[in-house]
């Protein structure tokens, strides 16, 4: 399997599958893992107290800032330092806001702030590439195997016009060795299948 063209860039499979794709996941457990306190927060369910800016933190090479504040409980039981809330604010340090902790991540502004629709619309969003991406990965290529097959890609794109040879060597399971040649041309049609590859029973 080659995870470059012959140009030596990351071919678009590669991009998709193994990059793309899990990043999308990433995105999506996040929502969906903070859909729930979100509605909580909208609700009113969860504690209620004041949020108070300690700090404000900058990373290196980020173009933003992020609030991090101390949120105390009305009836003081519920206590955390260094906590977002959601939606950000654009608070000076010792300044307060009303929240609720609705046992997320962060705490949320009365009312839940926009988490309570953002989070279920992203959600929605992003469900739709991770469901491709099933489909276009994992799922073509258990379908692609069913018949016990093996397959991998083989690029020619960029190469110059000429007869390419690919070399397929195997160990059966009696312990004997196979070799197979198969030759490929550039800008032509396609050839017919030879060295007997479109047997099933060839490998």
């Amino acid at each position: 399997m080659s995870f470059y063209t012959p140009t030596g860039r990351i071919s678009w499979r590669t991009w998709w599958r193994y990059l793309a794709g899990p990043v999308l996941w990433a995105l999506l457990a996040v929502c969906i893992s903070q859909i729930g306190p979100s509605w909580s927060a909208h609700l009113g369910h969860g504690q209620a107290g004041t949020w108070t800016v300690t700090r404000i933190a900058c990373e290196r090479g980020s173009h933003g800032c992020s609030d991090l504040g101390r949120f105390v409980s009305a009836d003081g039981s519920d206590v955390r330092s260094d906590v977002q809330i959601s939606g950000g604010s654009s608070l000076r340090v010792g300044r307060s806001l009303r929240a609720i902790d609705a046992g997320g991540a962060k705490v949320y502004p009365v009312g839940g702030g926009h988490g309570w629709w953002a989070y279920p619309a992203a959600t929605a969003l992003l469900a739709v590439p991770c469901a491709v991406w099933i489909w276009t990965f994992p799922i073509a290529v258990l379908r692609r195997r069913s018949d016990h097959r093996l397959v991998a890609v083989v690029d020619l794109r960029g190469l110059p016009k000429s007869t390419y040879n690919v070399v397929i060597k195997a160990r059966l399971r009696n312990g004997h060795r196979a070799r197979w040649v198969r030759s490929y041309r550039t800008c032509i049609e396609p050839l017919p299948p030879s060295n007997d590859l479109d047997n099933p029973r060839a490998l």
